[in-house]
């Protein structure tokens, strides 16, 4: 039997630390497959899951994703990039500046 290799894998994510109350604010989301492998799963392809930070509220995805989270990438050759642009707003009630 050989052990194959899988893929690596790497999530980051940018963007403000902070927002004022009734503004949008933007994330943006990297996920790259370092290798060695192109990553997929039988019958199940790449899932990114980015839980929304309390007291902001989810508007949208773009990108490489554009349904809510958890979303699917689909498969992810060795070497490729997905971005994803996530926008959120502060919830009713919200604090003048909600902390992420």
């Amino acid at each position: 039997m050989v052990d194959l290799p899988t893929s690596g894998l790497a999530i980051s994510k940018q963007g403000p630390s902070s927002v004022t109350a009734g503004a949008n604010v933007n994330y943006t989301i990297f996920v790259r497959n370092n290798g060695p492998r192109d990553a997929t799963v039988v019958k199940q392809d790449v899932l990114v899951n980015d839980p929304t930070p309390a007291g902001l509220v989810f508007a949208s995805n773009t990108g490489g994703c554009t349904t809510p989270f958890p979303c699917s990438l689909g498969a992810l050759a060795f070497g490729e990039t997905r971005t994803i642009t996530s926008i959120f707003t502060v919830g009713a009630g919200g604090d003048s500046t909600a902390r992420i």
